[in-house]
């Protein structure tokens, strides 16, 4: 007769639990996973407040572009702009262009070759006007 009985169990006791590692010379953390770097121990550069409002315009547009009020309107040949720093614009355009005294308009210009006296201001012609919302 042959035996059948089961062979005999191995010692049950639980496996034993892989060591961990507590600190990883790579910087791999346990997970595969790299650390962060270290926090910098010097503070953020921080912009100081500033000292005053500018004393030159920051928006500076090109020579070719002027922009501001309108001081001598109507429908031309010559007109009138005034700028926000004060500067007068004697603008003159054969074009049949209008502009109405007291609007604010963004107007390309270029250098007036016509012996023309548009009245007071810096002289140029018009090359397009665009109104300013």
């Amino acid at each position: 007769m042959t035996d059948q009985s089961p062979p005999p169990a191995a010692a049950a006791s639980p496996p034993s639990p892989e060591p961990t590692p507590q600190g990883s010379p790579s910087g791999v953390a346990p997970s595969g996973r790299t650390s962060p770097p270290p926090l910098s121990s010097t503070d953020l550069p921080t912009l100081r407040p500033p000292s005053g409002p500018p004393q030159k315009p920051t928006d500076q547009l090109p020579d070719s572009i002027v922009t501001g009020l309108v001081v001598r309107g109507g429908n031309g040949p010559c007109f009138g702009v005034q700028n926000d720093d004060g500067k007068l614009y004697a603008l003159h355009s054969s074009e049949g262009v209008r502009l109405q005294e007291g609007t604010f308009v963004r107007v390309k210009v270029e250098p007036l070759l016509l012996r023309i006296n548009c009245g007071p201001g810096e002289h140029h012609s018009i090359v397009e006007v665009m109104p300013v919302r």
